[in-house]
C-alpha cells in the first residue's frame, strides 16, 4: 500500500464522526425522562418492544459498568469515579444486582451468551467482590454453552487471584490497558507504569488455560514520539498478545480541566496526528497483526481472530467479537443497552444511578425507539463493518429510503470512495478494498441519512 496515498486520503476524508457500533448515535436519541408520564410508561415500553420467544429465555449480551479507578488518567473519557476507598464495591455490586433483577421483571427469563466487564478499573474489585458479582449474576441467568467472558484490566493492580476469580466463571478474555510504554509519556498522563509492570500481569494471565489476550495503545499522547511509539510496539509484540487496540488520544470539551491540571496536554494537528497513527499501523502490521478496523489488530494464531479476520463476526458497544447476539443488556452507571427496536442509557452520574436503582424507580437518562429506518441502516452499517460487503440490491433499497437531497450527497461521496479506490463494485456488490478498511466511518457516513442531512 502506498504510504503517501493513505496519508493524503487520511487527511482528505479526516472529520469527526461516530464509530457506528450502534445507530442510531446518541444525539439522535429521540427521548428523555423529564416528564412524568415518559418515567410511567418505561416498563410497558419495555415490555412491547423487546422482541423474544414465549417458550425460550431471551439470549443476551451482558455489559457490566464497573467506574471505579484509584486515579486519573487524564487521557480518558470514560464514565469513572475515582477513590481509593474499596468500601464502596460491596454496595455497586449490589445496585448492579438489583438492576439485572428489575430487568428480569420487565424482560422475563435471560440467558448469558457473553459478559463483558468495562470501567473504569474492573480489577480495582477485590478477587472475593468479583466472584460475589459472577456468581450473583449467574444465579440469575444462566450462560450458553458458547459462553464466553471478556474483561478490561489494569495491569498495574496485582492479577492473580482476580483472574482465578474471572476464570472460575469461564472469563478469560483479557484486554489490557497500555496506552504507552514510556513511563515519562505516562506519568504526564498521570498514569506511571513500566515494561516490568506489564510483563508480571501477562506472565499472569498467559496461565490461564485458553485465555485471549488483547492491549490496547494510544497515539497522540502529549510527550509521545513516532520512535518511542513504534519501540513500544515492537517491544510489546515480542509478548504473547493475540489482538491489539491502537486508538488516537480523544481530547474533548469536558477533559480539558482536569488533563491541563495534572501534566503537559496540547492538541497535534491533523497531519501529526496520521503520521503517528501511520507510523504505529506500519509496525503492527510489520509484527504480524492484521487491520480488522476502527483502530482493531489481530494475529491470526488464535481462533477467535481468525473468525474476525475471515469477516464473519460482529460487533456492539463492548468491541468485535465471533458471534454476539442483537441483544446487549447493560448494567452500571451510564451502561447502554441496544435491542433491535429499543435502545437505553442508564444514569450517568453516579448519585443519580444510585437513587435510580435503589429507589426503585426504574426509568433510564434516555431512551430511543428504532424506526424502520433506524434498523436498516443499523444492520447495513454491522454488514459493512463486519462483513465488509455491501449487496447491489441493499445499496438500491438504501438509496430508495432518501430524500433527493440525501441521495445527492450519498452518490457524490460513493464516487468519491470508489474513485479513491476504497470501496471496489461489480455488478453484485460494493465491497471495502484493503484500502478501506481505514475509512470504515467514512463508508457509513456515506449511507447515512443523519450525516446526509436529515433531520429528527
Amino acid at each position: 500500500m502506498d504510504e503517501r496515498k493513505l496519508k493524503k486520503l487520511l487527511l482528505d476524508f479526516h472529520g469527526p464522526g461516530g464509530r457506528y457500533s450502534y445507530f442510531p448515535s446518541q444525539h439522535d436519541w429521540a427521548e428523555n425522562f423529564e416528564s412524568p408520564e415518559a418515567k410511567a410508561s418505561w416498563n410497558s415500553k419495555v415490555q412491547a418492544n423487546i422482541v423474544r420467544t414465549p417458550s425460550s429465555p431471551l439470549k443476551i449480551d451482558l455489559y457490566i459498568h464497573i467506574p471505579f479507578c484509584e486515579q486519573l488518567c487524564t487521557f480518558c473519557g470514560c464514565n469513572i469515579a475515582v477513590t481509593k476507598d474499596h468500601q464502596v464495591e460491596r454496595p455497586y455490586i449490589d445496585l448492579l444486582l438489583r438492576e439485572l433483577d428489575y430487568d428480569l421483571e420487565r424482560l422475563g427469563p435471560l440467558t448469558l451468551n457473553s459478559l463483558y466487564l468495562g470501567g473504569g478499573t474492573p480489577n480495582f474489585l477485590s478477587a472475593e467482590n468479583v466472584d460475589y458479582l459472577l456468581s450473583g449474576i449467574f444465579s440469575r441467568a444462566m450462560p450458553t454453552p458458547d459462553f464466553y467472558g471478556s474483561v478490561e484490566l489494569d495491569p498495574r493492580r496485582p492479577a492473580s487471584e482476580f483472574l482465578h476469580a474471572l476464570a472460575k466463571h469461564n472469563i478469560k478474555r483479557f484486554f489490557v490497558g497500555i496506552q504507552d510504554l514510556d513511563n515519562q509519556t505516562m506519568t504526564n498522563v498521570n498514569r506511571p507504569q513500566n515494561l516490568l509492570v506489564l510483563e508480571k500481569a501477562i506472565h499472569d494471565i498467559t496461565k490461564i488455560e485458553n485465555h485471549f489476550l488483547s492491549g490496547d495503545l494510544i497515539y497522540g499522547l502529549p510527550l509521545q514520539t513516532q520512535d518511542q511509539l513504534v519501540s513500544g510496539i515492537n517491544q510489546l509484540s515480542a509478548l504473547p498478545f493475540h489482538a491489539m487496540s491502537f486508538y488516537p488520544l480523544a481530547q474533548a470539551f469536558w477533559q480539558k480541566q482536569h488533563q491541563v491540571a495534572f501534566g503537559q496536554i496540547s492538541a497535534n494537528s491533523p497531519e501529526t496526528m496520521i503520521q503517528l497513527f501511520l507510523r504505529g499501523d506500519a509496525a503492527l502490521k510489520e509484527n504480524n497483526f492484521q487491520a480488522l478496523g476502527f483502530g482493531h489488530y489481530f494475529r491470526e494464531q488464535h481462533p477467535d481472530a481468525k473468525v474476525l479476520l475471515e469477516n464473519r463476526g460482529s460487533r456492539n458497544v463492548s468491541g468485535f467479537s465471533p458471534v454476539l447476539t442483537p441483544n446487549l443488556l447493560g448494567l452500571g452507571v451510564g451502561a447502554i443497552s441496544t435491542f433491535p427496536n429499543l435502545y437505553w442509557q442508564n444514569q450517568r452520574i453516579l448519585e443519580q444511578y444510585k437513587r435510580q436503582i435503589g429507589g426503585n424507580v426504574g426509568y433510564p437518562e434516555r431512551a430511543h425507539l428504532r424506526s424502520d429506518i433506524d434498523c436498516f441502516f443499523g444492520n447495513l452499517f454491522e454488514r459493512i463493518v463486519c462483513q465488509k460487503i455491501i449487496p447491489q440490491p441493499l445499496i438500491e433499497e438504501a438509496s430508495a429510503k432518501y430524500t433527493p437531497a440525501e441521495r445527492f450527497v450519498h452518490h457524490e461521496l460513493l464516487a468519491q470512495l470508489l474513485e479513491n479506490k476504497i470501496l471496489t463494485a461489480d455488478d453484485n456488490n460494493i465491497q471495502v478494498s484493503e484500502l478501506g478498511i481505514y475509512f470504515l466511518k467514512s463508508i457509513c457516513q456515506a449511507f447515512d441519512p443523519y450525516f446526509l442531512g436529515r433531520q429528527n
